[in-house]
């Protein structure tokens, strides 16, 4: 008997605990190559709301960080879905966020980082790292998700590869405040 309660607790806490946890998926739509879009996803349970994205890209010359939430120059209108252009906004479960090409994400980095905004430049980059920056239900602490893609490079075409097959959830205390540091030092 003791262990049927032992199970049937189990089972309660397992439930609860998938409840009260984020879960969002960045990943790779439409194409292979620098034409794809990146696509933001909310697998919770309860909607979530994202906040920030950032992004680190590796070229050979070095990592440069960028913040790809920002206000400042939206220009002239925004789109259907103003939540792309901004990217920023809430997302109910199930639902997900198309943030753009692989290609513009490149190009408006460097850009961004004086860095040039032409072919070369996205023939630099080795790798894209995105951290999306989320709040999700009553949680003091901010929470997300980060995932890296690989670029390679071929004679006539350029590939964008996960490096895992999910992205990899910001969920432990010590995480969530290394981003919480990570939009102050934008700010």
């Amino acid at each position: 008997m003791l262990l049927v309660w032992f199970v049937y607790l189990q089972l309660l806490l397992v439930a609860y605990r998938r409840r009260w946890r984020s879960t969002v998926l960045i990943n790779r739509g439409g194409s292979l190559g620098t034409e794809a879009r990146c696509l933001i996803s909310n697998m919770s349970s309860e909607a979530i709301y994202l906040t920030s994205l950032i992004a680190f890209v590796t070229t050979d010359d070095g990592t440069y960080r960028q913040e790809l939430t920002d206000l400042r120059d939206l220009g002239d209108g925004l789109d259907s879905d103003p939540r792309s252009r901004m990217k920023q906004g809430p997302l109910k479960p199930g639902e997900y966020l198309d943030i753009g090409t692989f290609h513009d994400l490149i190009l408006t980095i460097g850009d961004n980082e004086g860095l040039g905004s032409d072919e070369k430049w996205v023939a630099s980059v080795r790798s894209l790292e995105l951290t999306a920056v989320i709040v999700y239900g009553a949680d003091d602490l901010l929470a997300g998700a980060r995932r890296t893609f690989e670029i390679r490079h071929t004679d006539d075409d350029i590939q964008i590869c996960p490096t895992t097959s999910g992205s990899q959830q910001i969920r432990s205390r010590r995480e969530r405040r290394k981003i919480e540091q990570l939009l102050q030092d934008s700010l």
